[in-house]
């Protein structure tokens, strides 16, 4: 009677910069459609083990729509773009973090091209926004009475409620979702992680992430402000050592503008009127 013999193992290796592990082994049986190495990386294999193993549903359970955007053509400015105070934030992978959406280098378009041209990927209130190229997976909840759009690098996915959307970003964001995601990313030079791949992603249900993390945030926001008020601190203790006492701000501002000094006050060959500012040269 002969034995069965055990399944093939394929060798991979994975690029340098991927892991320290560069070489390892995977059975023919473990193989499920694809040959890229990243796919079987072990630390990635292992958390999606676990994971799924524990988790009752996917991504796709919450998903009432998906929509991806697109970035209209620099070339039709005036068509397509406006000012801040006119126009609507078209959100960006650098302005959708773990900690919500940040619009402060964001680009704007106008009313037309919102209602028009991107009306499928409107984002608004409540709405869960996730990054699916570059920075893969981080994730953010529209914030109450917002109004955006967004590029092909992220997805605008409609949920039934604000508290799911929470969830869901929490998720994706910690350690394990971020690992869930980058296992399940396509593409060479640039990772990308497609619809049907963010759908699939397991996810564990009930746990009390989201009230964790809120307090992880605060502390973490609490700490910035205090960090913030020392190093503000050190510039009154340097000038206060130094016995330089800067002018008192005017409050016509003009009058910080102008400023005269006398000739035989120019030496240096300099003429730049920064240079002979009250406030450095007092």
């Amino acid at each position: 009677m002969s034995r069965a013999r055990p399944a093939p193992a394929v060798p991979f290796r994975l690029a340098p910069e991927l892991d320290n592990n560069k070489v390892f082994m995977v059975k023919l049986s473990e193989l499920e459609g694809r040959f890229d190495p990243h796919f079987y990386k072990p630390e990635l294999i292992e958390v999606d083990r676990v994971v799924r193993h524990k988790a009752n549903t996917k991504l796709q359970k919450f998903i009432n729509s998906i929509h991806g955007g697109a970035t209209p053509k620099k070339s039709k400015k005036e068509q397509y773009y406006s000012n801040k105070d006119r126009g609507i934030p078209l959100l960006r992978v650098q302005n959708i973090t773990e900690e919500g959406i940040n619009i402060d280098n964001a680009i704007f378009i106008n009313k037309d091209t919102h209602h028009g041209y991107l009306r499928r990927s409107q984002v608004s209130e409540n709405d869960l926004l996730v990054t699916i190229t570059g920075r893969i997976a981080s994730s953010a909840v529209a914030p109450c009475g917002f109004v955006g759009n967004i590029n092909q690098h992220s997805v605008v996915i409609k949920t039934t409620s604000v508290e799911i959307s929470k969830y869901l970003a929490t998720f994706l964001n910690s350690n394990v979702g971020q690992k869930l995601a980058l296992k399940r990313v396509t593409g060479g030079t640039r990772p990308a992680l497609d619809y049907d791949a963010l759908q699939n992603i397991p996810i564990v249900e009930n746990l009390p992430i989201v009230e964790k993390m809120d307090i992880a945030y605060a502390a973490k926001k609490h700490k910035e402000a205090e960090a913030r008020r020392l190093l503000d601190s050190i510039d009154d203790y340097l000038l206060g050592e130094l016995g330089i006492e800067l002018p008192a701000q005017q409050e016509n501002a003009l009058q910080n503008r102008i400023f005269t000094r006398q000739l035989s006050e120019v030496s240096g060959g300099r003429f730049d009127p920064k240079f002979y500012n009250k406030k450095h040269c007092s």
